[in-house]
């Protein structure tokens, strides 16, 4: 969660990062890919500065000018934020799962084939992340220092900030003292291809100042790491293919047509337009582009019909966007936690689904018809936690193993 500001960041460097720990203590991929998909796209939607915020912010400003209501954007997002039942309950369930040590559906059986037998991958996987990992693996007798991971690890997320403040303001035309209208107008996608190029530079450098690889074998480890993500690229081009396609038949604005013209009680608009979002996104893999053909259908109707309901189905639409980002397997961001994490795509979508059904289910259950209904939206949370809480005490199964008995047991088996 440190890493808040951007979904594509937070997926590949906290993968990556946390791929050696988590395989050394026997935690499935698919476990890693769900605790980094979870902390990506639900955690950046909602913080403070993010690569998301300029753009929510423009879809806010223009839906709320075409009702005619005078409002600052970011007064609004910041009144949405605890309205986003479905970010803030697929974080919460991150939380429980971990403290509790319980889980359920096909993750249950990847954390014990783990546990049990130190299998990270079930046989047969083809994990998105390099296949040679050999080829990335310090050499025997290098020395670990913790300076080479903090130092191009703090350049990169240093200078992202200060590229997508320069970009924004230089490129994007933005007013230099306003940040986050700065931010907002840079093109994050360029700022971060030069910023992660650069952090790549400066880790070739310390690494050969330190002598502890030739440029040879810099150069050799610099490419392999590029060839890792040629699978997840390939993925890409099809999923953002994919997407347009479905765009432009225009069955998203089709389905929103059809609810919007139904008569059906005020208090279920916030319910209803949160499912549209989570399988419209689900459907195109992407929620930047649920957010903008959504919220400008959504609100006018909101507004139209129960003024005091407007912020609770905005934010249907910016949480529920969150939900296709967060399990479709033709999302970016799904296909860059499963990269980052080095899980076979499939398996990251097939384990984590469950989990994300639950957050949906409780976010409509206990958050959305709720407020529909005006209910105090710390109820709401409170309620929400403490169901998932039951669910996953009641539901889940331990998965808690003495390793060191597993361990001794193969020896002697040995």
């Amino acid at each position: 969660m440190i890493i808040f500001f951007c979904d594509y960041t937070s997926s590949l460097i906290t993968g990556n990062t946390a791929r050696p720990l988590t395989d050394r203590l026997r935690i499935s991929r698919e476990k890693l890919a769900y605790i980094v998909d979870s902390t990506a796209a639900p955690v950046a939607t909602m913080a403070l500065i993010s690569t998301w915020i300029g753009y929510e912010l423009g879809i806010i400003g223009e839906a709320f000018a075409k009702i005619g209501v005078e409002a600052s954007p970011y007064s609004i997002f910041l009144q949405s934020i605890p309205y986003r039942f479905y970010s803030i309950f697929a974080l919460s369930l991150v939380v429980i799962i971990a403290v509790t040590l319980r889980d359920f559906g096909p993750m249950y059986d990847a954390e014990i084939r783990t546990r049990t037998t130190g299998k990270v991958l079930r046989d047969g996987a083809v994990p998105l992340a390099a296949g040679d990992i050999e080829e990335m693996m310090p050499k025997e007798g290098i020395p670990y220092r913790a300076v080479n991971f903090i130092v191009p690890i703090a350049f990169l997320i240093i200078s992202t900030f200060i590229g997508l403040y320069w970009h924004g303001v230089n490129v994007g035309g933005a007013d230099p003292g306003n940040i986050l209208e700065a931010i907002g107008a840079s093109d994050s996608v360029l700022v971060l291809i030069w910023t992660s190029l650069l952090s790549a530079i400066v880790t070739m450098i310390m690494i050969l100042v330190q002598k502890l690889l030739t440029f040879q074998e810099a150069f050799d480890t610099f490419m392999a790491g590029a060839k890792s993500v040629f699978a997840a690229l390939v993925i890409l081009v099809f999923a953002w293919a994919l997407s347009a396609v479905t765009g432009e038949l225009g069955a998203d604005s089709y389905l929103v047509g059809l609810v919007t013209a139904a008569k059906v009680p005020y208090q279920l608009l916030p319910l209803i337009i949160f499912l549209i979002s989570c399988l419209m996104a689900f459907a195109m893999g992407t929620s930047w582009g649920t957010m903008g053909i959504v919220t400008p259908l959504a609100i006018p109707v909101a507004h139209a019909v129960a003024p005091h309901i407007l912020i609770p189905t905005l934010a249907s639409v910016l949480t529920g966007a969150i939900f296709g980002d967060h399990c479709s397997p033709i999302s970016d961001t799904t296909i860059l936690s499963s990269t980052g994490s080095g899980s076979d795509h499939i398996d990251h979508v097939r384990t984590q689904m469950p989990y994300a059904l639950l957050g949906a289910a409780v976010s409509a259950v206990f958050g959305f018809i709720p407020a529909g209904f005006g209910v105090p939206v710390w109820i709401s949370i409170i309620l929400g936690i403490g169901a998932l809480i039951v669910f996953v005490r009641f539901v889940g199964k331990s998965t808690h193993v003495d390793l060191n008995y597993i361990d001794a047991k193969q020896k002697v088996e040995a």
